[in-house]
Parts: C-alpha cells; sequence; structure tokens
C-alpha cells in the first residue's frame, strides 16, 4: 500500500528560519531540548553556513534558509 507510512522513514517539517534564529532556539521552539540543535545541523549540513570564530566552529543559519525540523 503506498499511502502506508515507512516505519524507518523519519517525519520531517519544513521551517523557514527567521533572523535571529540559531539552531539551538529552533530546537527549543520545536523539540522542547536546545541539545537538539546538533540534529537539526545534521539533517541540515549542506545547507546551514559553518563559520570559525576564536578556533570555534559555529553552524549560523541565515534568515529565510528552509531547514528540515524533525518532528518525530
Amino acid at each position: 500500500d503506498k499511502n502506508k507510512k515507512d516505519p524507518k522513514q523519519k517525519t520531517r517539517l519544513k521551517y523557514k528560519v527567521k533572523s535571529k534564529d540559531t539552531l539551538s532556539s529552533i530546537a527549543a521552539r520545536f523539540l522542547n531540548d536546545e541539545n537538539m540543535a546538533a540534529a537539526i545541523f545534521h539533517i541540515n549540513r549542506t545547507v546551514i553556513p559553518v563559520t570559525t570564530h576564536d578556533g570555534k566552529l559555529y553552524a549560523l543559519p541565515p534568515a529565510n534558509l528552509m531547514i528540515w525540523i524533525p518532528c518525530d
């Protein structure tokens, strides 16, 4: 049956990043856990730019970028 959901397939929500959003704030808002920011980055690693500051890497999604958020 084509309409049955594959239990191995994860459900995701498409989200348009707003100004001042961070991966942590998005994770806190949608997943009630800012520690899920790493999972959001992993899913979107090909579209979220990464920058370096003081030797640390930061993933900073720009406003209007469309990303996927896990939601199951």
